[in-house]
């Protein structure tokens, strides 16, 4: 499953997610960083939210 997919899958607020800016990536958001190839970077940050509590 591609990150995105999974991502609109398990967070009730996704777009949103996706669209805000994260000090963890630069201030950029995750879409951002994911259309310029940090997937890794933007998993991790996901994972941390989902299955930890990290905003």
């Amino acid at each position: 499953m591609e990150l995105l997919e999974e991502i609109r899958i398990i967070l009730p607020d996704a777009e949103n997610w996706l669209r805000s800016p994260h000090r963890s990536l630069g201030d950029e958001t995750p879409a951002h960083r994911i259309q310029a190839g940090d997937v890794e970077r933007v998993r991790n940050l996901f994972e941390l939210t989902v299955y930890v509590g990290v905003v």
